[in-house]
């Protein structure tokens, strides 16, 4: 993950967006893995309004390497500042009717749009990652399903990554600090971005 120098405005605008948005319904079915998920569409007509009531703004970019699909979303915010993800690696394969998997345009097309909706809902702390939608292009048989790292303590999403990754700017150490604080490690990391931020702000006046 990047970030600009100082993030203390577009943590600060973070916070809020994530205290004013709605949770976007999982009304899209998965028929593979009996599971609902939201679409891209529904994430974006869910953020857009108060993104922009708080100043954030988004780009996501694309590429290939080899055959796999790369998405990068790049979060800003009107003070200049910046959060951009790692690049989001997926297999860009479609499933063919005999098993096997081909490099096409459809496959492609297809990491694509789930590869935007999943690290969007990342970067923003939107709960759209409990379905499993995108093993299809990365796993089969018994293994699928299980895209989740999992501890004692429960399941690291990859909000709760990101939102590690930005207060201690590595992912090192998430396995303990969610098996310490088990099902309240989301709102200590929200809570530790506010207190970021906070302090961001006293250091610059």
């Amino acid at each position: 993950m990047r970030t600009s120098e100082s993030i203390s405005n577009i943590s600060a605008a973070l916070s809020k967006f994530q205290s004013e948005v709605k949770q976007p319904k999982k009304d899209t079915n998965n028929p593979f893995f009996n599971s609902k998920y939201v679409p891209l569409e529904g994430l974006v007509s869910v953020i857009t309004e108060p993104m922009a009531a708080n100043g954030l703004s988004y780009i996501q970019s694309t590429g290939t390497e080899e055959e796999l699909v790369t998405i990068t979303t790049l979060l800003m915010h009107t003070s200049g500042e910046f959060i951009e993800s790692d690049p989001l690696k997926l297999p860009g394969h479609q499933a063919k009717k005999n098993g096997e998997k081909d490099f096409n345009p459809q496959g492609i097309g297809s990491a694509i749009t789930y590869g935007r909706r999943y690290s969007l809902a990342a970067i923003l702390g939107i709960a759209s990652e409990d379905d499993d939608d995108g093993n299809a292009g990365s796993q089969s048989g018994d293994k699928a399903g299980k895209t989740k790292t999992t501890t004692d303590a429960g399941a690291i999403t990859p909000t709760i990554k990101a939102k590690y990754k930005l207060i201690f700017g590595k992912e090192d150490g998430v396995e303990a600090f969610v098996a310490e604080h088990r099902g309240e490690a989301e709102q200590k990391l929200t809570i530790m971005i506010q207190e970021k931020s906070k302090g961001e702000n006293k250091n610059a006046k």
